[in-house]
């Protein structure tokens, strides 16, 4: 399985978007800040002075921007990350459920052969179908085990002279498998837990994010203009288009098994476009 992660479209367009207009609170700070002074020095008043920190208001801005888009980068990247584990962790369990599940029905075949169908294998609890859950896989297995550890279990004479197939041997055979799955569900689940705290960090990262580059956005926006610099005001709106929001992971292992459809190596799947912030 690939483990790179494909980064989440939502944050690599805020990356775009903050990009351009940090680098628009730099590149064009002073001659904005010029001409602010310019637009306002015509109704100083006797004794009056301009203030001259504008053009260090907008550097701040460029690095508060710059702040939250590498907290946004850094919380897309612990996210991917938790899911690429989970998935991992996922198929892990997939593949101990279903090796544990040949096992269950290897032993029902055999108990067919040496007891004749039906009678044992309802006995010992082996059915003919057992659903495609982990879980309930697990389940199932453990009360065999049960049912095999009674010392009340009586098992018919086995219609085929010189073979046989105890209550030990079933034990013995399952056992293992059934503790190898139960370690891959414990983790799987750790796992899970850990991708929904990485998804809402990604989250809040997201909201502050959005917070900051809509600010810096409109403070530069409405600054330009009252520069009289249009062009730049018409970039920097177009830059801040759109509000970033946060992408799912996967919540059920129904949602896992579509995407698995449509990508083998677990990369995640395009993203809505952001929708406009009017």
């Amino acid at each position: 399985m690939n483990r790179f992660v494909k980064p989440s479209k939502t944050v690599t367009d805020g990356q775009k978007s903050a990009a351009s207009l940090e680098a628009a609170s730099f590149e064009i700070a002073a001659d904005v800040a010029d001409a602010v002074e310019n637009t306002f020095r015509p109704w100083l008043e006797e004794g009056e002075k301009l203030p001259d920190q504008e053009e260090l208001r907008q550097h701040l801005l460029g690095r508060w921007l710059r702040n939250v888009r590498d907290q946004l980068v850094a919380a897309d990247e612990a996210h991917q990350q938790a899911v690429w584990a989970e998935r991992r962790l996922r198929r892990r369990r997939d593949d101990q459920s279903g090796t544990l599940e040949g096992k269950i029905r290897d032993i029902r075949s055999t108990f067919e052969k040496v007891y004749g169908d039906g009678l044992a294998a309802e006995v010992v609890g082996l059915a003919s179908d057992i659903p495609d859950d982990p879980v309930v896989v697990h389940r199932y297995a453990r009360r065999i085990i049960r049912i095999m550890e009674d010392p009340d279990l009586l098992l018919p004479e086995p219609q085929v002279q010189g073979s046989a197939i105890g209550p030990q041997d079933v034990v013995e055979e399952i056992t293992p498998h059934v503790m190898k799955l139960e370690e891959v569900l414990h983790l799987h689940e750790l796992q899970k837990r850990k991708s929904q705290l990485a998804l809402q960090n990604k989250r809040e990262a997201l909201d502050d994010f959005n917070f900051a580059r809509g600010r810096v956005a409109r403070y530069l926006e409405a600054l330009c203009y009252l520069a009289g610099k249009d062009f730049h005001a018409k970039r920097v709106r177009r830059s801040s288009h759109g509000r970033a929001e946060p992408d799912e992971t996967f919540d059920s292992d129904e949602e896992e098994a579509e995407a698995a459809d449509s990508d083998e190596d677990g990369v995640e799947q395009p993203e809505e476009s952001p929708t406009s912030d009017d």
